[in-house]
């Protein structure tokens, strides 16, 4: 893949910069960093993803869905772009659409891990729509059951135990208002 005008050790630097304000919740220096990097290496996809991701935690949920539809375009059939790109279909209302994005992301994941982490969203989109809407039904006939209590989370599958933390965004100032973002088994 070309490295842009930096090299890989250049390119390496300000992923691992950009990364280091993402974890301090210094969203803005880490879209700047990540930024950087894809205005020199535009076919890169991992920067696309780090910056959606500063995008939705600081509520910029549009911005990311732009660079998360460029990385499908990169990179398509990418758990992590449809994941988090339903997250911030979610966090703008779209439940319908996150949960087409979460289906699709489940379809992908590699392991009972991945699928475990995005039943509470898949959840949470199948509240947000009703029982009784057209989504909500036909999502219904193709669902696997999804564990309720942390014992038939256990039965499930031997990673249940793992709380949400690899798929845990901050919440927007939409979900602050509601009880909307999945709680930890």
């Amino acid at each position: 893949q070309e490295t842009g005008t930096w090299g890989l050790l250049g390119i390496n630097s300000f992923m691992e910069e950009g990364h280091q304000y993402l974890i301090c919740g210094n969203f803005e220096k880490a879209v700047g960093m990540y930024t950087k990097i894809i205005e020199s290496s535009p076919d890169l996809p991992n920067p696309y993803l780090f910056r959606a991701i500063a995008y939705i935690k600081s509520a910029k949920n549009d911005l990311a869905i732009k660079d998360l539809e460029k990385l499908d375009q990169i990179k398509p059939n990418y758990y992590q772009c449809k994941l988090r790109w339903g997250i911030a279909e979610f966090n703008n209302n779209q439940a319908a659409k996150a949960l087409t994005l979460f289906k699709a992301a489940e379809g992908l994941a590699k392991d009972d891990i991945e699928k475990v982490a995005i039943s509470p969203w898949i959840q949470k989109c199948l509240s947000e729509l009703g029982t009784n809407s057209p989504v909500a039904l036909n999502n219904a006939a193709i669902m696997p059951s999804v564990a309720k209590t942390p014992e038939e989370i256990k039965q499930q599958s031997i990673f249940a135990g793992l709380d949400n933390c690899l798929l845990y965004t901050s919440p927007s100032p939409r979900d602050l208002s509601t009880s909307r973002m999945p709680s930890s088994a």
